[in-house]
């Protein structure tokens, strides 16, 4: 009676009247509750609602207990918040499908409000839930992003990356690796990770591929003394293609592995000669001259290369390059041979002329010098 004539104070007071005899009775606290609310007195109200939450599930009456739940979040108010006690009771009832759904319901509505920092929370959580689901991986890696992919996080997401590994969802570990890789594309750490899912995956050449960027931004980050222990992997060159040959031999250089480099190359130039491909073995001859400018022979097996390439323009420049630099040197012997032998090819070419003139004066034969 005194509910429907919209005294609420009295209705409230018979409920307490009631519950002092039966404190269980559900129905009178729900009422009292109500009472409470009408008379803005929310505190107590709430109180009244979780305690009947946390009787009900204590009892075993989850839907009841989750309806209880479900009203004081109806409710609007910030003064409870409600969720961890609806998800405990959701894994408590075997409902933990329900559970994640709850978080990610929870992630969502902050995510829309570009909240993105409280969504790593509810996303963390659905992934504490049920972290084999690589769906709730990937969300929360997506707002970690968003909110700052700082080293923790980063952390946190190998850690995601090293999980599904370990149970053989490689393609669920690339996703990650990759959108990690995507937000700090210089993160060497991330990129190891992406190397080793890779050959997981039995990708080798991508995984060298990602190896050989690794050591990349290693030299970038003048870290080359352990760039230096990472070209160690490629020591065995037998499965490598000549172009990425080159850019480990090109490494090796950065490094300061001088000694190294010079091998590869050389192998790179016998690849290229056994390819049939004489120009490109005779550019390589260019830079192992460059590396050591007192080689000779290098010089002389790139000129061999360039003419069983059928360049003779390309055999006169080199020549006549050589020709210059022994005389600078003051290498008589070795010029007089060189001179000779791009005469052999090319006798009456001015400018090979021009530097036998040069040599012979330079030796004190004015005479053959005239002729």
């Amino acid at each position: 009676l005194s509910w429907d004539q919209r005294d609420h104070a009295s209705a409230a007071a018979y409920c307490q009247q009631l519950l002092e005899k039966r404190p269980d009775d559900v129905a009178a606290r729900l009422k009292y509750a109500e009472c409470l609310m009408v008379q803005n007195e929310t505190h107590k109200a709430l109180e009244e609602y979780m305690r009947v939450a946390d009787y009900l599930e204590t009892r075993g009456e989850f839907d009841r207990a989750l309806e209880t739940y479900r009203h004081v979040e109806k409710a609007g108010l910030d003064l409870i918040d409600v969720y961890p006690y609806i998800i405990q009771l959701l894994v408590a009832s075997n409902r933990k499908d329900d559970a994640v759904a709850e978080a990610l319901k929870k992630a969502a509505a902050h995510e829309s409000k570009n909240e993105w920092e409280v969504a790593v929370t509810y996303y963390r959580n659905a992934v504490e839930l049920e972290p084999t689901r690589a769906d709730v991986q990937e969300k929360l890696l997506d707002a970690m992003i968003r909110a700052g992919l700082d080293e923790g996080r980063i952390a946190e997401g190998l850690q995601s990356v090293e999980q599904f590994i370990r149970a053989g969802s490689y393609g669920a570990a690339l996703r990650i690796v990759e959108k990690m890789l995507q937000a700090r594309p210089g993160h060497t750490a991330v990129m190891a990770a992406h190397v080793e899912v890779l050959e997981r995956q039995g990708r080798q050449e991508a995984a060298n591929e990602a190896r050989l960027a690794i050591n990349g931004q290693l030299i970038k980050e003048k870290r080359t003394d352990t760039a230096s222990r990472h070209l160690l992997y490629f020591s065995s060159l037998s499965d490598l293609g000549v172009e990425f040959m080159e850019r480990v031999a090109d490494s090796q250089r950065q490094c300061g592995l001088v000694a190294q480099a010079n091998e590869t190359y050389r192998a790179i130039a016998e690849r290229l000669v056994g390819q049939g491909r004489f120009e490109q073995a005779a550019a390589i001859c260019e830079t192992l001259f460059e590396i050591n400018p007192d080689d000779v022979s290098q010089r002389k097996r790139q000129i061999e290369l360039l003419e069983r390439a059928g360049r003779a323009d390309l055999v006169k420049e080199k020549s006549a390059a050589w020709i210059e630099s022994l005389i600078t040197k003051r290498q008589w012997n070795e010029a007089r041979t060189a001179v000779a032998e791009a005469l052999a090819l090319a006798p009456n070419d001015p400018q090979l002329l021009e530097l036998r003139v040069q040599l012979l004066c330079a030796c004190g034969e004015l005479d053959e010098a005239q002729r």
